[in-house]
């Protein structure tokens, strides 16, 4: 049987440890903002290819923006992915650049023997976590 003394101590455990959970709640709104993101890059790209399927490689490619005519630097351009036809456009490393308070209006620049073969408009934004295409052609058949 547990003593007077015992009892007491039980009550004051429990009341602070009923006190802690009461004050450990938060009704804060900003919890609705929290997002949790993945730990995947997106990249927006477009498909260039002939219409046998075989990829065109561009010898040059730029994306600028549309009210600026600023060049886009990306951060992730693999050889790989040109090899097989496929050109970044915007990638979640614009993050840091812009703060995605309105969409992002771009063209996308192709160029061959110093002519422009693709030149194509995309509208991209951001939903905290990572870079989406909003509008734009990601499959481009040039002969």
């Amino acid at each position: 049987m547990l003593t007077f003394e015992t009892q007491i101590n039980m009550k004051k455990l429990i009341h602070l440890f009923l006190l802690l959970i009461l004050f450990s709640c938060n009704n804060d709104k900003n919890d609705d903002k929290l997002i949790y993101c993945t730990e995947v890059y997106s990249i927006i790209s477009v498909k260039i290819n002939d219409s046998k399927s075989n990829p065109i490689i561009l010898d040059s490619f730029e994306t600028v923006l549309k009210n600026s005519g600023i060049e886009v630097k990306l951060d992730f351009i693999e050889e790989e992915m040109i090899k097989k036809g496929y050109y970044p456009i915007f990638d979640d490393g614009q993050r840091k650049n812009f703060n995605f308070e309105e969409d992002i209006h771009l063209n996308f620049k192709g160029m061959i023997n110093n002519e422009i073969v693709v030149n194509e408009d995309y509208i991209v934004s951001f939903d905290g976590c990572h870079v989406y295409l909003i509008e734009g052609v990601t499959h481009l058949i040039i002969d």
